[in-house]
Order: C-alpha cells, then sequence, then structure tokens
C-alpha cells in the first residue's frame, strides 16, 4: 500500500481573493510574531489574500480571527481586512513517504512529498513531476526501471523545497528585534538562497 497520514507542519493558513480592496501593484509581506499576511495582486482589481500563524487550532470564526491577528498591521492591510468577504481556513500538513511507487501506482505532487505553502512551489513540483515521469518513461527500457529513475531524480529537489519550507517557517519563531534587523539587512540575500535551487534545470 502506498501513502500514509499527513502530518501537521504547525501553521493555519487563511486565503481569500479580495474584490474592492486597496491597490497593490507588487506583492506585499508583512511579518508578524509567529504569523505573516501577504497580499499578491491578481488583475482586474482583484487580490489574492494569504495569511498565516503558528498553531493547529482552527478557529470558529476565520475572519474575526484575521481581524484579531491583523488588526493593528499597516500598509494595505487594514483595507484588505475591510474588503474580506469569504476566508478559507485550514491547518498545512506535510507529506513524506519512505517510497512513491508500488508496482505500477505512483503518487505525484502533493500526494508525495507535500509540504507547507511557504515557499508557494506546491503546483510546481507538481508540474515538475509529471515532466520528469514523461522523461523518464520515454528514456527507460521499462516502466518498473522509469519509475526508480524518476524517484531518485525528484527526491533530492522536493527534499530541498521543505528544508527551505521548514527554514523560512522558522523565521517567524525568531523575536521580532532579531528577526527584522537580520532580515533588513540580509533578505534579499536569504529570499534568493531559498528560491536558488530552483532556478536551475530539472
Amino acid at each position: 500500500a502506498l501513502g500514509g497520514p499527513p502530518r501537521p507542519a504547525g501553521q493555519v493558513v487563511y486565503r481569500a481573493v479580495v474584490r474592492g480592496g486597496p491597490r497593490v501593484a507588487d506583492w506585499t509581506a508583512l511579518l508578524g510574531q509567529r504569523s505573516g499576511f501577504l497580499v499578491v495582486p491578481l488583475g482586474a482589481g482583484r487580490l489574492y489574500c494569504y495569511a498565516d500563524e503558528a498553531g493547529t487550532d482552527l478557529p470558529v470564526d476565520p475572519l474575526a480571527r484575521l481581524h484579531e491577528l491583523f488588526g493593528d498591521y499597516r500598509g494595505p492591510v487594514p483595507e484588505v481586512l475591510a474588503a474580506l468577504e469569504t476566508v478559507h481556513v485550514e491547518r498545512t500538513e506535510e507529506v513524506e513517504l519512505g517510497r512513491w511507487f508500488h508496482g505500477r501506482v505512483l503518487l505525484v505532487g502533493d500526494a508525495a512529498h507535500a509540504t507547507a505553502p511557504t515557499l508557494s512551489q506546491g503546483a510546481a513540483m507538481a508540474l515538475e513531476d509529471a515532466v520528469v515521469l514523461a522523461e523518464s518513461l520515454r528514456a527507460a527500457g521499462s516502466v518498473d526501471a522509469a519509475l526508480i529513475a524518476y524517484e531518485s531524480r525528484r527526491r533530492p529537489r522536493t527534499r530541498w523545497v521543505r528544508d527551505r519550507t521548514r527554514d523560512r517557517n522558522r523565521t517567524r519563531d525568531v523575536p521580532p528585534a532579531l528577526r527584522d534587523p537580520l532580515l533588513r539587512g540580509r533578505g534579499g540575500r536569504i529570499f534568493g538562497e531559498h528560491y536558488r535551487l530552483l532556478t536551475g534545470p530539472l
């Protein structure tokens, strides 16, 4: 049998698409104490809103919880909160399996290697899986050999994404008095390092 239970990653995530909110031209992120708020423009006056907090308990009223957590934030956050109507909330989970295939049944994407969405790589990893699987099937002499080659090729990259995701999540546990000066001075370099491997070829 394949698969196994997902493991809580220790975050509660809130997602929404906002219409009629503030004008935001760039990807904008604000970090709080063990929490974060991200706004991304989608076009046509819409904003994607992502927020998270450390923990595993889901709030009864996600919208009220967002106001409680982020009500004193600055930047575009107050106007985004005012425009929010529907919020989707969920615990984040990781999937880490000893093997991804059994016979000719193969798990790909989040079914095989889910991480918290902090690095925003879930869909990208699934698409890469599809490309590498196709290349492996074309190059190998048998399906069994292709699946072995596929998994051995994909594991280092998905492990790297998992590790960088955990690194980024740990940043939120650092007290702001230490974290904020570090990110001001080295944030660009840290950000680049978190994506360095992903800019290269598969």
